[in-house]
């Protein structure tokens, strides 16, 4: 295989994640479509890169100083992906925005490194409408939790 799970990521773009982790001394490392300085290296349709950074910045209160908080691709060390997990109450879309801000409330380091990113959607049982929906409700599930305390 060339690229990661749902073929958006080249594989050889995830090794610089594994050197911060391993050599940065890092708890968590978040690749992320939006921290690329080449904008010809990140292809995302229009519309999903809108509602990308629609929903970054909606999630910004929750996860801040992260850019891309919801790119699936993160790599952590063990005892940090233990601890993150057992935080997590979501296991929708958002759960991503709940792991970083589980981790940023944990006070984990964490490093986000831009990398490639070909959204090669063929195939995808993402439906754009409906999920956005489920996102935005858990997101506003999270702001609740977040808020109670």
């Amino acid at each position: 295989a060339d690229h990661d799970a749902d073929a958006a990521i080249p594989v050889e773009d995830l090794y610089a994640l594994y050197v911060c982790l391993i050599d940065g001394g890092y708890d968590m490392v978040i690749a992320s479509r939006f921290e690329h300085k080449n904008p010809a290296a990140v292809r995302i349709p229009l519309h999903r890169f809108l509602l990308g950074r629609i929903y970054a910045a909606l999630c910004r209160p929750l996860v801040p100083g992260i850019r891309d908080c919801s790119c699936g691709c993160k790599v952590y060390r063990g005892d940090v992906a233990r601890a993150l997990f057992r935080c997590q109450r979501i296991d929708g879309f958002a759960h991503d925005v709940e792991i970083v801000h589980c981790a940023l409330q944990m006070k984990f380091r964490i490093k986000e490194v831009p990398v490639r990113c070909v959204m090669e959607l063929r195939g995808s049982k993402v439906n754009v409408v409906r999920d956005s929906r489920r996102m935005f409700v858990d997101t506003l599930r999270l702001y609740w939790r977040h808020f109670r305390r």
